[in-house]
């Protein structure tokens, strides 16, 4: 009985590896990065964030987690690096993302729609969401020093 059940198990085994694997697709790598976002939520009126988004799509505000509320976003982004599968680089690009998350009735689609970018690259780039503006983005870091254990006060 034991050869059965081991050949019924391996049997099962390859059909679902078999499954899987026909199903699995490969990606091509474009780029790789490092970098860090911060990301601000906002509650703005609805017809306003409306405004904003192509025909068919509604401002649908999150209903739960710490954007609870929020339909309007800014995402800060810094690229510490990137690189090209080419072997390109570039450092330091910064972004700032202005995003409504937002529904598509027809679609069934929901998600943050970036709605306009600005980045430090050239006037020539569209970004990833061909709307990005050129613009001076500066990251202002405050150093804090803690006072030194030795010094005299006055």
């Amino acid at each position: 009985m034991r050869p059965t059940k081991a050949r019924f198990t391996r049997w099962v085994v390859t059909a679902l590896l078999l499954g899987v694997s026909a199903g699995v697709r490969a990606e091509t790598s474009v780029e790789r990065s490092e970098s860090y976002r911060v990301v601000m939520g906002f509650r703005v009126e609805p017809k306003a964030a409306q405004s904003r988004l192509p025909e068919g799509w509604t401002v649908q505000a999150m209903t739960a987690g710490p954007f609870q509320g929020a339909n309007a976003y800014v995402v800060f982004t810094e690229r510490l690096t990137e690189q090209t599968i080419e072997g390109g680089s570039r450092e330091g690009t910064r972004y700032a993302a202005f995003a409504i998350s937002a529904a598509n009735a027809a679609t069934k689609k929901s998600g943050m729609m970036v709605v306009r970018q600005l980045s430090n690259l050239d006037a020539t780039s569209t970004g990833p969401y061909r709307n990005t503006r050129p613009a001076k983005l500066r990251r202002r870091t405050p150093s804090v020093t803690p006072p030194c254990a030795n010094a005299k006060s006055s």
